[in-house]
């Protein structure tokens, strides 16, 4: 389903991102962490995760994980890949944690999921200013580009297959190529979650349309039957996270849903910690 999205919303993004690291830091655990080295995947996707300029790590979700490590006492050795590379470096075991990734049934069977979302977000389509996209029907006959292998490649095909609509789909390795075919010409218009968007789209020269969908549900994932202590312990630092009243009122704030002014059929419930079906990058 899909919901017209305020700006509104965007005012909470600076508040509920640095607090979200500060509830971190409060989290604390006495005894029982076990030092040990973790391989986890980094993909281009800001502000959440990527690489900065310095050749580091950076992003929410990494800071929500180091904060983590640091109190567990894993070793985190990080390695750079393409989105679709590395769910196949995380199924065939070559790292042991993936973040940023949407649940869903599909990939329930080869992945294993903490509870407790690590983040919350949703789908938006963005494209040149001169590309006049008001409504969903005025993507027939348009070029849309989308991260390869993402759930919202998935999902938009479907979509509008349901509306009866034509769309030619452009897959990319990562998100700023996706954005990088619209500017060019190459493609009429792009998916991408609202941080990415936000964060990127004026770079670009690209701006948002009305067209949302898919709130999501992020999580940090393994393999399989592999390395259930990893998503045990983020599951305890999250619940332990979100317990904390003002942690919770960030977590619970309306960027968790797109802000519409009228109830969307497609909101979830963010305080319910069971993993549904959902968009994201990954």
């Amino acid at each position: 389903k899909i919901t017209l999205r305020s700006n509104a919303s965007k005012q909470l993004g600076l508040i509920r991102w640095l607090g979200a690291i500060c509830c971190v830091c409060l989290v604390v655990f006495a005894g029982g962490a076990q030092a040990r080295d973790v391989r986890v995947g980094v993909y281009p996707n800001e502000p959440k995760i990527f690489t900065d300029l310095a050749g580091k790590p950076a992003g929410l979700l990494i800071d929500v994980l180091q904060g983590i490590a640091s109190r567990e006492e894993w070793q985190l050795e990080y390695i750079t890949c393409a989105w679709q590379e590395c769910l196949d470096a995380l199924q065939a075991g070559k790292i042991d944690l993936m973040p940023d990734v949407a649940y869903s049934a599909q990939r329930d069977q080869i992945f294993d999921f903490h509870n407790t979302p690590s983040l919350y977000s949703w789908s938006q389509i963005y494209s040149r200013t001169e590309t006049a996209i008001g409504s969903t029907f005025d993507l027939n006959g348009k070029r849309v580009a989308v991260l390869g292998g993402s759930i919202q490649e998935e999902f938009f095909s479907g979509m509008m297959m349901g509306f009866g609509l034509k769309v030619q789909m452009i897959p990319a390795t990562n998100l700023t190529e996706v954005f990088d075919l619209v500017a060019s010409g190459k493609a009429d218009a792009a998916i991408a979650n609202n941080r990415f968007g936000e964060y990127n789209a004026p770079r670009f020269k690209l701006v948002e349309t009305p067209i949302v969908f898919q709130p999501s549900r992020l999580f940090y994932a393994t393999a399989s039957g592999r390395n259930p202590d990893l998503l045990a312990a983020i599951e305890r630092h999250l619940v332990a996270w979100q317990q904390d009243p003002a942690c919770l009122a960030l977590l619970t704030a309306s960027e968790s849903t797109p802000s519409t002014g009228v109830e969307s059929e497609s909101a979830t419930d963010p305080t319910d910690s069971t993993p549904t079906s959902g968009g994201g990058d990954g």
